[in-house]
């Protein structure tokens, strides 16, 4: 009754919407929703005014039940893949920056206001891995929100779904998001199995990959990591062999402490 009351506007940017798991921003909105910032503000305090729609400290949230009915909309009309894809456009937006929590520089805000984002990115990779056509796109939202299960000791998560990636993607699959996925992967392996041999596997194949595209940054990245399964394992001469092969190939004027 509430959204027969609505024009067809409301009912539009409602049911996009509805994409979001839990609390979103005006920007987010504007993403998904796809209207003018003026048009999607006035619009998001419209729905609010009329219990559509709850603000609070965490920005906008719909109640489950008003979510699931403008998913069913969605549905119904043939536009919920189109906005489920400019949900997942918007979470790679808001994951693009992570590289700060990578090297350990993120304050503790980042991590707040990524997390807000968890749920949206679970549903994201969800449909994305149930899509026939999701695989580049689950591979993409993996690597941005990577960090965001690492920080948030969600690591067996992570885990769980880079090895399902993994067994689906083609086998001539090689590019440098392969090399970000395989060394996430054996980061997330030494943290929940140790140092197992796949930890190196992973390492050592996403080394030869990066190499074959001459990717300097990443080859030194899965190279310490080929280093740190070593000493892990035990293994102390070929550690140092490993040491002595990353510290070679640094530029010359990296300080050594970094």
């Amino acid at each position: 009754w509430s959204y027969s009351l609505l024009d067809a506007r409301q009912q539009g940017i409602l049911d996009r919407l509805s994409v979001f798991q839990g609390h979103f921003q005006l920007e987010d909105a504007g993403a998904v929703a796809a209207g003018s910032p003026h048009v999607i503000r006035d619009t998001l305090h419209e729905l609010v005014s009329k219990s559509l729609v709850v603000r609070d400290n965490g920005g906008f949230r719909l109640l489950e039940t008003t979510r699931h009915y403008g998913l069913q909309c969605l549905r119904d009309s043939g536009a919920l893949r189109a906005a489920r894809e400019a949900h997942a456009d918007r979470l790679l937006t808001t994951m693009a920056d992570t590289a700060l929590a990578w090297e350990g520089s993120a304050q503790r805000n980042w991590l707040t206001g990524k997390a807000r984002y968890l749920e949206d990115m679970r549903a994201a990779l969800d449909w994305a891995e149930a899509d026939s056509e999701g695989g580049t796109l689950t591979l993409r939202l993996l690597i941005q929100g990577a960090p965001l299960w690492f920080h948030l000791s969600l690591v067996s998560e992570y885990l769980s779904r880079a090895e399902h990636l993994l067994a689906v993607l083609d086998d001539d699959h090689a590019d440098s998001e392969l090399v970000e996925l395989l060394n996430g992967y054996g980061h997330a392996l030494w943290h929940v199995r140790g140092p197992v041999p796949d930890m190196g596997n992973a390492f050592i194949r996403a080394f030869s990959v990066a190499q074959k595209l001459e990717d300097e940054p990443r080859a030194l990245r899965s190279l310490w990591g080929i280093w740190a399964h070593a000493i892990l394992a035990g293994d102390y001469f070929t550690s140092l062999a490993h040491a002595e092969a990353f510290s070679a190939r640094l530029p010359a004027d990296t300080p050594l402490s970094n």
